[in-house]
C-alpha cells in the first residue's frame, strides 16, 4: 500500500485488528505519581487499578510527543510511502497538534492528519475506515477528506460506573460527586462537537443502568452503518457485556459487532466498569 495508516493508542483497537490492517500506533502517556509510561506497552488497565486502589489518586494522561511521531514517520518516509494519522479529539488532547508539527520536517513526504473529533473506538471506526481505503490504493488526500466528512457521523458514549475518577480526575466539581454517590447515580457520557458532555444520569444498580443505556443507544440509532458496531469497556463483568452483546445483535443492523477493552486513557479517566456502545451512521 502506498498510504500508512498511523493512530494513537486511544483508538483501543485489538493488537490482532491493528496488525492485519498494517496500522501503526503512537502512545499517549500516563503518569502515576511522578513517572509516565506509555499507554499499552509499559503500562496496561489492571496497574492503574491497582494504583487506585493503593493510593486513591489518580493517574494524568498526556499526549504523544513530536518525538514519538518523528520516530514513527521518518521510517515510512524513507519509503516513500504517504501518511494519515487519526487523532484523538483534539479538545481532548494536543496529539493531532503535535502530529501537525512534526510532519513538517517531512516536506518531501505527503503527511495528512485527521481530527477525529472522537475517542476510543469512535477513533477506531475511523482507522477501519482508512486502513480500506489504504488497500484499495486511495491516496492520503482522498482518505484524509473522507474521514474529515465521516468524523460527524461517529457515535461515541459510555457509562460510567463510578464517578469517583471522573471528579479526582478534575471532570467533575466535588457537589456534583457528592450528588451522584448518594442518588446512586451512574452518568453517561456523549461525545459532542470533539467534547465530552454529560448525557442521561441513570439510577439503579449497574446491571439495570448498563441495559437501560444500551437501549437508549440502540433508540437514537437512524441509519446505523451496518459493517461494525463497539462494544468497548473497561474491567466488566463477561455475562453483562454479553447482555450488551445481545441487545446490539438483536437490532439486526450489524453485521459484525466487535467487543474491545479500553487502553489506559479511558481507564485512567473512567475506571472500571466503564461501557460503551459506538457506531457510525451512513450519509
Amino acid at each position: 500500500m502506498s498510504v500508512k495508516i498511523i493512530a494513537d493508542s486511544t483508538c483501543d483497537l485489538a493488537p490482532e485488528t491493528l496488525a492485519r490492517l498494517d496500522v501503526s500506533i503512537v502512545p499517549l502517556y500516563v503518569t502515576l505519581d511522578d513517572k509516565s509510561y506509555r499507554d499499552g506497552l509499559d503500562l496496561t488497565p489492571e496497574g492503574i487499578y491497582r494504583f487506585f486502589a493503593e493510593t486513591k489518586r489518580t493517574p494524568r494522561t498526556s499526549a504523544v510527543s513530536v518525538w514519538d511521531f518523528l520516530q514513527v514517520m521518518a521510517p515510512v518516509a524513507e519509503e516513500g510511502r504517504e501518511i494519515v494519522y487519526i487523532s484523538i479529539s483534539s479538545d481532548l488532547s494536543t496529539s493531532f497538534q503535535n502530529a501537525e508539527i512534526a510532519a513538517r520536517e517531512f516536506p518531501q513526504t505527503r503527511i495528512r492528519a485527521v481530527d477525529s473529533r472522537s475517542l476510543s473506538t469512535g477513533v477506531g471506526l475511523l482507522v477501519l475506515k482508512a486502513a480500506r481505503m489504504a488497500r484499495e490504493g486511495r491516496s492520503a488526500d482522498e482518505i484524509a477528506n473522507e474521514l474529515t466528512r465521516l468524523c460527524d457521523r461517529v457515535h461515541a458514549s459510555f457509562l460510567v460506573d463510578s464517578i469517583d475518577f471522573l471528579y479526582r480526575g478534575g471532570r467533575c466539581n466535588a457537589l456534583e460527586a457528592l450528588g451522584a454517590n448518594l442518588l446512586r447515580l451512574r452518568p453517561s457520557l456523549v461525545l459532542t462537537g470533539g467534547r465530552i458532555e454529560p448525557g442521561v444520569k441513570y439510577r439503579g444498580s449497574l446491571v439495570d443502568c448498563v441495559r437501560k443505556y444500551t437501549l437508549g443507544v440502540l433508540a437514537e440509532m437512524q441509519r446505523p452503518d451496518p459493517s461494525c458496531a463497539f462494544i468497548t469497556h473497561t474491567k466488566m463483568d463477561p455475562a453483562l457485556v454479553d447482555t450488551v452483546r445481545e441487545l446490539v445483535a438483536n437490532t439486526g443492523h450489524f453485521r459484525e459487532i466487535c467487543e474491545t477493552t479500553a487502553g489506559c486513557v479511558i481507564t485512567s479517566h473512567c475506571g472500571e466498569n466503564t461501557l460503551g456502545v459506538l457506531y457510525m451512521e451512513l450519509p
